[in-house]
């Protein structure tokens, strides 16, 4: 749900929806191949935006907003739309939208004085036809013997820090490098990641894998030519990961020295 992903921190900052339209779609695509993990169908959503001037429980004790506001117009729904569609499961022919009538935090679509049909006329334009991206070809899993809960407020189970992902030819060329812990990376990363994190062990960013389900996926579309895959990793300690390709295992990969970064490389044949 797109409510989810107003962006927060203090103080609160209002925006206008289409500073943060990329951002959510990016995430309904991670969101999409985790879904396709599991085996089950990723439904896309759009809204309007937020006010929660009328929402009470959008206020503190003290009467001081906690939620910004979230400026809408139609064009800004229209981008939000038109992207967000391309996310939309080819099987299931499916868009939600939210909502028809919630005045109160204003994400109706019901027509208002100020818009009158404009939003409808949106959801008629654009949902009308579709051209969904398809999922990539080839799946990169990797399975973790142990999970690790650290001491404190972290809930993550944790296994091992992905700082990069690379595709090579034959010769060590690097046809498609993936850096784990960039919004751009959210393109190719399924089930098990974290966000992105920085400054620990020198690395710029990176991500951690793991989760109750021990596995964590990376979905391309390797290029043509591709005959190696190189991570930059860093393990729990008495770890190791099996890493197959389209189901194929590629190897088994033991910790060398706990919570320090190495190269695991593995040919694609």
């Amino acid at each position: 749900m797109p409510y989810m992903m107003i962006k927060g921190g203090t103080p609160i900052r209002n925006y206008k929806l289409e500073a943060t339209v990329d951002d959510i779609v990016a995430q309904y695509r991670g969101a999409r191949l985790a879904c396709a993990d599991l085996g089950i169908k990723f439904i896309p959503v759009g809204f309007a935006g937020f006010n929660p001037i009328g929402a009470p429980w959008c206020y503190d004790d003290k009467g001081k907003l906690t939620t910004p506001v979230v400026a809408r117009s139609p064009e800004s729904f229209r981008s939000f739309i038109r992207k967000a569609k391309e996310t939309i499961n080819p099987g299931l022919r499916m868009f939600y939208l939210t909502s028809w009538s919630e005045w109160n935090e204003g994400t109706n679509l019901e027509p208002p004085r100020e818009f009158g049909f404009d939003y409808l006329k949106v959801v008629q334009s654009e949902l009308t036809t579709f051209s969904p991206v398809p999922l990539p070809k080839d799946t990169f899993k990797f399975v973790f013997k142990r999970l690790w809960n650290p001491p404190g407020p972290d809930e993550r189970l944790l296994a091992a820090a992905f700082d990069k992902v690379e595709v090579l030819d034959a010769g060590g060329k690097v046809l498609l490098e993936i850096d784990i812990g960039t919004k751009a990376a959210r393109a190719f990363m399924g089930i098990g990641f974290s966000f992105d994190e920085t400054g620990w062990a020198g690395a710029g960013n990176y991500c951690w894998a793991g989760d109750r389900y021990k596995f964590a996926t990376l979905h391309v579309d390797l290029p043509a030519g591709a005959a190696l895959l190189r991570c930059r990793v860093a393990q729990i300690e008495n770890q190791s990961i099996t890493v197959s390709w389209n189901g194929k295992s590629l190897g088994v990969f033991p910790v060398e020295t706990p919570m320090a970064w190495t190269v695991l490389q593995a040919g694609l044949n």
